[in-house]
């Protein structure tokens, strides 16, 4: 199977998706319950469904694909980086059309293209390589204020680097997501996802 259809073929059902956050990528630091309420508060929140994404009538069960998965995974991610739950929410509505393309890029590109393996040098150290692809979101609290961003965008290796070693940037944005790894493993994680019997969704 190509890549492209890979991608495509993910169809799991609230239940799995549900395991693969909190069992297969451990996203959950948190009671079940704690953990349960989140994803509803995303869930009535819009994330990770637009408009006309989900079905109508009860007992329809709702379908993630693969741009579902890394939008929740981003959520739990950023609630880690200490953005406030309704900001994230926001954010990730706001920036879903700008961010689905980013998120099939991240794999379909995690080991070629923007995130192929480039020698890496500090000093006259020895060389190493470095890849993948970073998500920066160039998140910010205003001082009193609002969330702002300057992304979304995409870094390679050296891109990524250049943000950790810049002077003071740290203090000011949320560091960059590796996010071809998180990509990488909800393929693989789709593809072995157990059964899960149908509960409350």
């Amino acid at each position: 199977m190509d890549s492209e259809a890979k991608l495509d073929s993910i169809a799991l059902s609230h239940g799995q998706a549900r395991w693969l956050f909190a069992e297969g990528l451990h996203l959950s630091d948190t009671s079940d319950s704690s953990f349960d309420s989140y994803l509803k508060f995303l869930r009535r929140g819009g994330v990770p469904f637009d408009q006309g994404e989900t079905p109508g009538g009860p007992g329809v069960n709702v379908v993630y694909r693969y741009h579902h998965l890394m939008e929740v995974v981003l959520a739990l991610t950023l609630h880690r980086q200490a953005i406030l739950k309704g900001d994230v929410v926001r954010f990730l509505v706001d920036m879903r059309e700008e961010l689905r393309p980013l998120f099939r890029r991240a794999w379909l590109e995690r080991i070629s293209g923007l995130g192929a393996r480039v020698p890496v040098k500090v000093g006259t150290g020895k060389s190493f390589k470095a890849s993948g692809v970073w998500l920066d979101l160039g998140l910010h609290y205003v001082p009193g204020g609002p969330l702002t961003t300057t992304g979304p965008e995409l870094l390679g290796p050296k891109e990524a680097i250049k943000f950790v070693c810049t002077h003071h940037r740290q203090q000011h944005y949320r560091d960059p997501i590796r996010i071809s790894d998180y990509a990488n493993d909800v393929v693989r994680l789709a593809s072995e996802v157990p059964e899960v019997r149908r509960g409350r969704q």
